[in-house]
């Protein structure tokens, strides 16, 4: 509460309201930003398996390991090996791959 006074914060209060706005039916500004708070923390939790359980990233977190996992020696995970060259088809030449991943960690 010190804090708030050195800075010369005011309470909270409720936005400028027009007609009809439901800001009138809570009881005071504190409940009303709750409201606010708890309506972006539902959006953003449930936001983000949408985000990150795409196709594309999971294939993105598989190059990503594959890369990782190679360029520190540690042996590759087949099955990241197989998503990628299965992903990129004709355009990966899979039998040069796994040269190329075997010298990556000379590189780095």
């Amino acid at each position: 509460m010190q804090q708030a006074q050195d800075l010369q914060l005011t309470d909270p209060r409720f936005p400028k309201l027009q007609s009809g706005w439901p800001c009138a039916t809570f009881s005071s500004p504190k409940d009303y930003y709750r409201m606010i708070h708890f309506d972006v923390a539902d959006s953003i939790s449930g936001e983000i398996p949408k985000r990150f359980n795409q196709v594309k990233f999971v294939l993105y977190a598989k190059c990503k390991e594959l890369l990782i996992s190679a360029a520190n020696r540690v042996c590759v995970i087949a099955e990241n090996l197989e998503a990628v060259k299965k992903h990129f088809g004709d355009d990966l030449e899979a039998s040069r791959s796994s040269n190329q991943l075997g010298v990556l960690s000379d590189v780095v």
